[in-house]
C-alpha cells in the first residue's frame, strides 16, 4: 500500500518536472522544440499511473469481495429460523464466531479503506458509484 502511494507521488513529481521543461531550448545556432518530447513523457507518465491504479483498484476490489462474502455467510447462518435446540445451537454458535472474528473483520476494512481512499485521492473516476459508497 505504501508503495503504491510512494510510486504515485513520484510520478507526479515526475510530471511536474516535465511540465517545468522550457517550450525551447537555445543551443548556440541549435534551438530544440520540446513539446513533443513533453507530451510523449506525459503519455507515458499517464500510462503508468493507469496501470498502478487498475492494479491497486483490482487488489482492493478482490479484498473487499472477500470480506463481503464471509459477512455474507455468517448473516445466513445468524438468519436461519430456529426451530429446535439443534438449530439455536447453530446460531449461537455463529454468533461466538462473529464475536471472534470482530476484531479481525475490523482490521481487514482498515487497508481495503486506506486502498479505496488512495484510488479516491488520485483516480476519482475509475470506480463506480455504488463501489465507491
Amino acid at each position: 500500500m505504501e508503495d503504491f502511494e510512494v510510486k504515485l507521488k513520484e510520478f507526479d513529481e515526475i510530471l511536474q518536472q516535465i511540465v517545468s521543461i522550457d517550450a525551447s531550448n537555445q543551443i548556440g545556432a541549435l534551438s530544440l522544440k520540446t513539446d513533443n518530447v513533453k507530451s510523449g513523457l506525459k503519455t507515458w507518465i499517464d500510462s503508468w499511473k493507469d496501470a498502478f491504479s487498475r492494479d491497486l483498484h483490482k487488489k482492493a476490489k478482490t479484498l473487499l469481495e472477500n470480506l463481503t462474502d464471509e459477512i455474507k455467510q455468517i448473516k445466513l447462518k445468524i438468519e436461519k429460523p430456529v426451530k429446535d435446540i439443534d438449530s439455536l445451537g447453530g446460531v449461537m454458535q455463529a454468533l461466538e464466531e462473529i464475536r471472534a472474528k470482530q476484531s479481525e473483520i475490523a482490521l481487514q476494512f482498515k487497508p481495503i479503506n486506506d486502498m479505496y481512499s488512495l484510488i479516491d485521492t488520485y483516480f476519482q473516476n475509475i470506480m463506480d458509484k455504488d463501489e465507491s459508497d
